[in-house]
């Protein structure tokens, strides 16, 4: 036997002594069984504890195991240690769990890494062969731990070695030591283990150096174990004994019934003694057995969670969780009691009735009896008749039980009864059964009414009749037991399985429609929707405020507050709230005590106990990774534009809840907000837009309590460069620096191109105004030329010598203004004047002409092209005046306003268009261009200078329609020369 345990457990059951069995066996609290099937690595476990963030992390036999509440995650060789037995572990002043294994290494997690003791060479060479019992390392890293044989050693920051306490081997008798290596933190160690025949000396060494040698009297083997209380008590477990250290002396407290091997400290005044025959739970006010659980399993440790709830380890059968519901539970013996189906209250006890035809009494206290009936056929209902002081039972045969003996009923040839039996209000007993209605009178059973359907259960109503309840219906009966009609139509093809009546409110199990109420011609309905546990519904029982509902999916507690309105309050229990199964067969009330019977064990509670989990969950971020790639948690902060694929990993710890819990997430992004709840540990969110991001979670319990507040992670993705601020305001100003630069360097371009474009222009322009004067002037000179002929023909010397003179002027003049394209106003008229006289001269006077300038024309100053007006005064003379038979009158008349210069010229000729028949005729005549070629010059002058000079032609009419001259106006911007430059 001790081959097959191997080495290693042979020195761990050394060094633990033998098992004692329990006094008696009491009702357990329901227990949760963790093993290897569950993610466990090994059911051998010697430590658990609990760290600050909520996580229960457990030393095995093949690692360190991590448990949040949904799944074990194992740390062992794979992931950094070199020795997979790890029996001790601790959590420093930076909440690294350190881990000591079996060869007495060291191993510490940072960042979800195991890493090794910088000086484990020397741990290993310090613990030899002997066996570590515990360590210790306080806030400067110095490491303090012992060894069964060998002592008490530290191991500095730098790796020097420290012998504390020396163990001398060579003492023929037992030595144990308990140190106080900093204040409040106790380390015991021993030269050997405990031989009750040898002598024991116990030292104890306080921090404040008082040193103390105490005589103790063992007569059993085990260990010795060391804590402080709260409340300064320092307790020593010495083998079995329970000791407080006080004033230099051991007093004794108590003696278990196996050897101690952990103390834990409860939050009720309760000491939690681990043993090798189970966990007992002792009083720390007067240190009483207060109860005991587990029996003959070997516990190595305890602890409890942020929700109170109490976890167990054990050296063979892995871990056990005590959920702290309040719900007690006798387990089963299939051997003996096979499948609770039926109960029913007594006289302070409860009745239990199973599968195979025992029933059995229990209290809150212990199971009292147990009767095997001979048939061992199933007990289908039982009923505590008080007033017979006996049990009666629904089974084949059926009967009763009084005073521990079992009876059959007197029948007519019933062989069987199934349903439930019910009391009158005439005192008799009444038993729905399959074929029909029974009752029952002393010791005798009959028939009293025949059904064709199959009866469930059956209640009596205030006026006789009956309420049956049937596999298809509910129906009403007669006082004879003759079926009447449907109850209601709610019940129509719905199965009936239970009724329950209190004050004529009626209160139905069915099987699909959950709980059915009827007061009066009123129904009510309580289903899943509301909370309840299931729809289908096969027990109900009714508390004094309160209806009970079985179902095989847990219990639900109902509770009317008023019918007018229906108001009502669901509560509802099962394996997450700390029953050992959700399958319910049946369900009682006993004393406010609520019992349930299930396939395995018999449970009870407090009836008036709330299951809520008021305990908000602990949460805590877990991940994030960013494109798929880890990021720590503590480096979240601005991220790159494309690593925008974010997955986010979170869990909450509510070990009630069994992983039953939901998370509210919100992401909100600046004005855009994202918001769901999953029950998921991750969310991905993909192909995020730039901006602020906040993530926060809320978290709901199984029982529905929330976390108060929002844990957040705030993130920032980037805005990619090209569509930030900076980057846009410097594009936008390049791009205008651009545009402007191009845009210059065009107008540039442009204005070089219309500068030359221009001067070709004017070049052209003054080309064409010559090429247009040397047209006119030619045209004009030849007339001259032909008037002097005509007078040197007539022998009129002084009229040619008067005429050749104002020539002369004219063409002095003429060739002093064809220099420039634009001449003084005076100049011109000046000019105009004189060729006017000459034409007067040489048409003999045939007309007058009259100048008239208006006061307001300042004639020396403004400038007008050259030659403008002399072509229209000649077409006057010529075309008009000169073939009239009368006298001709020609007016050139100047005026202006602030931005024109106004010139008239009008003549009272024969008009233009007689003129131009006469041209026809004389056709041989010289044509005169004078005028044409004058309107082009104007076209041309006004693309040369940008100007707008108009030039407008009217023809005149006397008062009968006739033509009687032409008028030319012509419209001149004003310029002025002003210092020699033209301005306009």
């Amino acid at each position: 036997m001790f081959r097959k345990m191997g080495l290693r457990r042979l020195l761990v059951m050394a060094f633990m002594s033998m098992s004692l069995s329990l006094a008696a066996q009491l009702p357990q609290p329901v227990l949760r069984q963790f093993t290897t099937l569950d993610g466990l690595p090994s059911s051998q476990i010697y430590q658990v504890i609990e760290d600050k963030k909520g996580y229960l992390w457990f030393a095995t036999d093949h690692g360190v195991a991590r448990y949040n509440g949904y799944e074990f995650k194992v740390f062992s060789s794979g992931e950094g240690l070199s020795d997979n037995t790890v029996f001790k572990l601790f959590i420093d002043s930076k909440e690294r769990m350190w881990m000591q294994t079996f060869s007495g290494q060291l191993f510490f997690m940072e960042n979800e890494v195991v890493k090794p003791f910088a000086f484990n060479i020397l741990a290993k060479k310090i613990v030899g062969n002997s066996i570590p019992l515990g360590f210790f390392v306080d806030s400067l890293e110095n490491v303090y731990f012992s060894c069964n044989y060998n002592g008490e050693y530290i191991i500095d920051k730098q790796g020097k070695e420290h012998l504390e306490l020396k163990f001398i081997k060579s003492y023929p008798f037992n030595q144990i030591f308990v140190d106080e290596i900093v204040e409040g933190r106790l380390l015991t160690s021993g030269n050997k283990l405990f031989i009750p025949s040898l002598p024991t000396y116990l030292y104890i060494r306080k921090f404040n150096g008082k040193y103390d040698s105490l005589f103790v009297d063992l007569k059993y083997s085990g260990q010795l174990f060391a804590k402080y209380l709260r409340d300064g008590r320092m307790i020593i477990s010495l083998s079995t004994f329970l000791f407080e250290y006080k004033n230099g002396k051991l007093y004794l407290l108590n003696q278990l019934s196996g050897a101690i091997t952990y103390l834990y400290e409860g939050k009720n005044n309760e000491l939690w003694v681990s043993t090798y025959n189970g966990l007992f739970k002792v009083s720390t006010k007067n240190w009483k057995i207060l109860n005991g659980y587990l029996e003959k399993e070997f516990i190595s440790s305890t602890v409890l969670d942020f929700e109170s709830g109490l976890w167990v380890t054990t050296v063979n059968s892995g871990v056990f969780y005590f959920n702290d519901a309040g719900v007690n539970e006798y387990k089963l013996n299939p051997d003996s009691m096979q499948e609770a189906l039926c109960l029913t209250k007594g006289q302070n006890i409860i009745y239990v009735g199973f599968w195979n035809g025992v029933v059995a009494e229990f209290s809150t206290s212990a199971c009292i009896s147990k009767t095997q009936m001979k048939n061992e056929k199933y007990v289908n209902a039982m009923f505590f008749d008080e007033k017979e002081n006996r049990l009666l039972i629904s089974m084949e045969p059926p009967g009763y039980l009084s005073n521990g003996k079992y009876h059959h009923f007197k029948s007519d040839g019933t062989k069987s009864l199934k349903g439930d039996f019910i009391r009158l209000r005439n005192g008799e007993m009444l038993n729905a059964s399959i074929n029909g209605l029974y009752k029952i009178k002393d010791d005798s059973l009959f028939l009293w009414a025949s059904l064709k359907q199959r009866a469930n259960c059956v209640n009596e109503r205030p006026n006789g009749e009956f309420i049956l309840g049937t596999n298809s219906g509910v129906y009403l009966l007669n006082e004879k037991g003759n079926i009447l009609n449907l109850f209601h139509p709610v019940f129509k093809d719905t199965r009936v399985d239970d009724i329950e009546n209190k004050n004529d409110q009626y209160f139905f199990a069915t099987r699909g429609k959950g709980l059915l109420i009827v007061v009066d011609d009123s129904v009510y309905k309580v289903d899943e929707s509301d909370g309840l546990c299931s729809n289908i519904i096969h027990r109900i029982t009714l508390g004094e405020n309160s209806i009970w509902c079985a179902s095989y999916n847990g219990a639900s507690k109902v509770t009317i507050e008023s019918f007018s309105p229906f108001r009502f309050s669901v509560s509802s229990i099962g394996y997450n709230e700390g029953l050992s199964d959700n399958e319910i067969n049946d369900i009682a009330i006993l004393n406010d005590t609520v019992w349930v019977a299930t396939k395995k064990s018999i449970l009870f509670f407090d009836g008036r106990s709330s299951f809520v989990n008021s305990t908000p969950p602990v949460f805590h971020f877990t991940s994030f990774k960013v494109n798929n790639v880890d990021v720590s948690l503590d480096e979240i902060g601005s991220l790159s534009h494309v690593a925008n694929n974010i997955s986010i990993g979170f869990e909450a710890l509510s070990y009630k809840s069994y992983g039953k819990i939901n998370y509210r997430y919100r992401l909100v992004n600046e004005a855009d907000t994202f918001e769901s709840v999953t029950s998921s540990r991750h969310v991905e969110f993909l192909s995020l837009k730039p901006g602020n991001y906040i993530f926060s979670v809320l978290v709901k319990n199984s029982s529905g309590t929330w976390t108060v507040e929002k844990k957040s992670l705030k993130f920032t993705i980037l805005t990619p460069f090209w569509q930030q601020w900076w980057f846009r305001l410097s594009l936008l100003l390049a791009i205008v620096l651009l545009a402007v630069y191009f845009m210059r360097l065009r107008i540039a371009r442009v204005r070089e191109q219309e500068r030359l474009r221009t001067d070709f222009n004017k070049q052209l322009v003054m080309l064409e105004m010559k090429a247009l004067r040397a047209q006119m002037n030619p045209h004009f000179i030849f007339n001259v030329i032909n008037s002097i002929q005509d007078y040197i023909l007539k022998n009129d010397a002084r009229s040619a010598q008067k005429y050749l003179t104002k020539f002369a002027k004219l063409v002095r003049s003429i060739l002093d203004n064809s220099v420039e394209g634009e001449v003084m106003l005076e100049g011109e008229l000046d000019a105009n004047k004189l060729y006017v006289e000459l034409e007067q001269q040489r048409f003999d006077d045939k007309f007058e002409f009259e100048l008239n300038i208006s006061n307001d024309v300042d004639a020396n100053s403004l400038l007008i092209p050259s030659m403008i007006f002399q072509p229209f005064l000649e077409n006057a003379i010529k075309h008009g005046i000169r073939h009239l038979t009368g006298n001709g009158k020609l007016t050139l008349t100047v005026n202006r306003d602030d931005h024109n210069v106004y010139i008239y010229i009008e003549d009272n000729g024969i008009g233009r268009e007689a003129a131009a028949e006469l041209n026809k005729i004389n056709a041989s005549e010289h044509i005169s261009h004078g005028s044409l070629i004058t309107t082009r010059r104007v076209e041309a002058y006004n693309k040369a200078h940008n100007t707008s000079i108009q030039l407008t032609i009217l023809d005149l009419f006397d008062e009968y329609g006739k033509a009687s001259g032409t008028r030319v106006e012509l419209l001149i911007p004003v310029k002025y020369r002003i210092k020699g430059k033209a301005v306009n």
